[in-house]
Parts: structure tokens; C-alpha cells; sequence
């Protein structure tokens, strides 16, 4: 409800240009990494995310934590050497299922698409998003609103 992207993107996809046209050696491979921020910008645990989404009706499987590339993960996060440290000191180790660590993230959520994916396995993970992210303060005052017949605005947002 406030306006900002709940999904921060990193590598490729985050420069994109949508709507161009042809492949070259600029497009994107069929993998996304990405994390999930609340509606305070602090991003969400990977951990936490793929949790939820294991326990989504369809299933859908995500890769978290950095993805055995901890240099790549370091530059694509911002993250310095003091936070890498910092994080490594407080226990946190590959593989492990602790996706923040003083505030800050250890790692990303990915999500491949190959050759048998469908639209529909985009759409869900959209969807999932959409469903437990979105913040939706307005909701529960339009769902009052509908109860009691009163009139709702037509460009009045959901979200």
C-alpha cells in the first residue's frame, strides 16, 4: 500500500529492457535471483520465503542462499567484508537456514525456468508473491465498505 517494489532483483534481470527485441549476448537466462522486502524495505529471510512457498497450493520450489558463488552473493548484495565477517562470527555458515543476519541478508531466492516451464509456473510464483507480500491495509475498509453497500471509488487501488 505504499508504493514500492516488494521484489528486488539482482544481476541481469535488474537492467533488463523489456519490450526490446531479438536475443543477443544482453538477455537474461531463464534464472532470476531475487529477495523480498517488507513494507519497511527490510528484506525478508530467504529461509522464511521458501518456506512459505513450499508450503503454497501448487508447491513451488525455490533455490536459496548464494548459490555456492559467496563472491558473487557478496558484490550482488552490497555486503562488505566486515559484514561477511560479521555474519560468518555469529555462526552463519553455507548451507545453514538463517537468511538475515544483523538486519541484513546472507543470501537470495532464485528461481529457474527451463525448457518444460509454463506460463503458468510464472504466474504462480507471481501470484505467491502477490498473495503473502502485498501488503493490503486497504482490504478490510473496502470489505466493510462492500458489507454495508456503501460505494467504493473505481480508482480506488487494492493494493
Amino acid at each position: 500500500d505504499n508504493n514500492t517494489s516488494v521484489v528486488q532483483i539482482y544481476g541481469q534481470w535488474n537492467y533488463f529492457q523489456f519490450g526490446t527485441k531479438g536475443i543477443d549476448e544482453r538477455t537474461p537466462g531463464p534464472t532470476v535471483a531475487f529477495n523480498i522486502s517488507d513494507r519497511d524495505g527490510a528484506i525478508i529471510g530467504y529461509d522464511e520465503v521458501s518456506r512459505l512457498a513450499a508450503l503454497n497450493r501448487p508447491p513451488i520450489q525455490l533455490r536459496t542462499g548464494c548459490f555456492c558463488n559467496p563472491g558473487a552473493c557478496q558484490e550482488a548484495l552490497s555486503l562488505c567484508d566486515d559484514d561477511v565477517t560479521e555474519q560468518h562470527a555469529s555462526g552463519h555458515v553455507c548451507g545453514d537456514r538463517r537468511g538475515i543476519v544483523n538486519g541484513k541478508p546472507t543470501g537470495a531466492i532464485r528461481a529457474s525456468f527451463g525448457k518444460d516451464s509454463i506460463w503458468e509456473d510464472m504466474d504462480a510464483l507471481a501470484s505467491f508473491i502477490e498473495k503473502v507480500f502485498v501488503s493490503r491495509r486497504h482490504v478490510s475498509l473496502q470489505t466493510q465498505q462492500l458489507n454495508s453497500g456503501a460505494n467504493q471509488s473505481d480508482n480506488e487501488p487494492l493494493v
